[in-house]
Formats: structure tokens, C-alpha cells, sequence
């Protein structure tokens, strides 16, 4: 068995701190679990420890069910040091679920204020780690309105980028790495053309 088809992958079984050993004794230095929320290292006593400490006490509850002290102390150090007057925090899983509930309490927010249109364009990356992708996300606001122009950021070459676009996942296209500038123009151009960037993919460099 193997997640990447046409190799085996090296089976990793122990690891501490940023180097990972696999099966056959080799070590590798982890340059790649920042992905995964890992840019502490593994093994680090004092993370360990809290993780066993939290363990024995409880170790999951749902959001819309309870809440929790962890959870509490978190929501009241964020509303310390953010600015403004935060009085609550909602909590998700990854990045991508984080500003996917942002924009959607954002819509919900200006719609319940009778400014359905208050949202004037989404800039979102097509691939995002977590629970959804950019795509995803321009085809789940387009659900409450369907003209929302929508700039994307990829890395992948237009060509394969574009075939992405054909669907309701529409939109403006800038390719990584971009300028300032050229992301302004993107979104000024978005803005000014909202049913092209709607209707069909472009590049801006």
C-alpha cells in the first residue's frame, strides 16, 4: 500500500525533534510537516507533556455541544491582543475551514443587515490545506450570489489552471509568485468587469 502511485514511500517510525528515521535506520531532516501544523518539532517534552496532561483529563468536545477551559483560555488571550472589541471566538480545524466560516459569517452578516451585496469580490488561493479548496469555496458563495466576481491564486501553469475554471469555480487567475501590483490590477480589473471575472478564467502576471 502506498498514498503516492508509482513509488513506496519510506515508512517513518520514530522521530524527534526535526529529524524523522524510517524502517531501514535512515534519517531525514522534516521539511515538510509545517503543512501539517508540525513547525514545533516532535517529541518536545513540554508539548508532550501538556498532550498528556489534557489526555487524562478529556480529550475532545464538539463546539455546538459544550465548551471546554483550553478553549476558554484561547478565546480570552485572542480577544486580549486582537484589535477592536472581539467579545468571541469560533474555533475550526484547519486554515482553510477558518476563513471558509469567516466569509460565510460575513455574507450572513451583511445579508441580515439588508446589504446582500456588501461582499465585493473573493481573492482565494485554488489549493488550500484543510477541509476545502479555493474552487470549493467560490462555487459555496456563489450559492448566495452568483455574480460575486472571484480572483484565484495558483502555482499550476494556466493551461491546468484554466481547466479548473470551466465550472461554477469561475474566475480571474494569477499566477504564483505575483506582485503587489499585479494583484491589485487582478482585483481592480475583477471589480470592474465582475460578470468576465464571473463568466471565464485569465491570467495576470
Amino acid at each position: 500500500m502506498t498514498a503516492s502511485p508509482g513509488r513506496r514511500l519510506p515508512v517513518a517510525v520514530r522521530a524527534g525533534g526535526c529529524v524523522i528515521e524510517d524502517s531501514d535506520g535512515k534519517r531525514y531532516l522534516d521539511a515538510c510537516g509545517g503543512a501539517m501544523v508540525m513547525l514545533l518539532g516532535h517529541g518536545h517534552p513540554r508539548i508532550v507533556e501538556t498532550l498528556q496532561r489534557q489526555a487524562e483529563r478529556i480529550a475532545f468536545t464538539y463546539r455546538f455541544s459544550f465548551s471546554n477551559e483550553p478553549m476558554m483560555d484561547l478565546a480570552e488571550r485572542i480577544a486580549r491582543i486582537a484589535p477592536g472589541d472581539l467579545e468571541w471566538c469560533f474555533f475550526n480545524s484547519s486554515g482553510s475551514e477558518a476563513n471558509e466560516s469567516a466569509l460565510h459569517l460575513a455574507v450572513l452578516y451583511w445579508e441580515l443587515q439588508g446589504h446582500a451585496g456588501k461582499i465585493a469580490l473573493l481573492l482565494t488561493d485554488m489549493v488550500m490545506p484543510g477541509g476545502m479548496n479555493g474552487t470549493a469555496l467560490a462555487v459555496e458563495l456563489r450559492k448566495q450570489r452568483a455574480d460575486l466576481p472571484v480572483v484565484f491564486m495558483t502555482g499550476y501553469s494556466p493551461e491546468v489552471a484554466g481547466r479548473e475554471l470551466d465550472g461554477p469555480e469561475r474566475g480571474s487567475l494569477i499566477q504564483k509568485p505575483a506582485s503587489p501590483r499585479a494583484i491589485l490590477e487582478a482585483v481592480q480589473n475583477a471589480l470592474a468587469s465582475p460578470a468576465d471575472s464571473a463568466r471565464r478564467p485569465s491570467t495576470g502576471m
